[in-house]
């Protein structure tokens, strides 16, 4: 999986660690031991605190903007499966309203609205299986 991770794209792969959340953070258990990380995100950057260093994780966006993908659409970060949705289309939405829950890797990542507006396309139902890059809604803006 592709990330750019501190400005520099990078493919991050698996290993045989294991990670379990315990009290908000994540405790990482590989052959070197076991170490604490905190996660936070923050819009579409998720920042990660592990073994004393800080590294910001940005997605790579399969769109049609500057940055990647289109302003009014939510992509898939990564493999995962919609767990719960908590929109439909043609409800009207504001920044940061829950659209739907994706789980990947035992951790669970709110989908929200990126802008206001009317859901047009909501294209998986719960239980949907996703990539990364997915089209998981898109926002008709509000007229202004």
């Amino acid at each position: 999986m592709r990330r750019i991770v501190n400005g520099v794209v990078a493919e991050l792969t698996k290993s045989n660690a294991t990670i379990e959340q315990v009290n908000g953070r994540l405790l990482v258990k590989s052959a070197d031991g076991t170490n604490s990380a905190a996660v936070v995100r923050k819009g579409d950057r998720v920042y990660v605190s592990y073994r004393g260093r800080i590294f910001e994780i940005d997605p790579i966006r399969h769109g049609s903007d500057a940055a990647g993908t289109a302003a009014n659409e939510e992509r898939a970060h990564m493999p995962g499966q919609v767990i719960k949705i908590s929109a439909s289309v043609g409800d009207q939405v504001q920044p940061g309203d829950p659209i739907l829950v994706l789980e990947a890797m035992k951790m669970q990542q709110e989908i929200a609205a990126p802008l206001a507006g009317r859901v047009a396309e909501l294209p998986v139902t719960v239980g949907d299986q996703v990539s990364e890059g997915d089209l998981l809604v898109r926002i008709d803006a509000e007229e202004e």
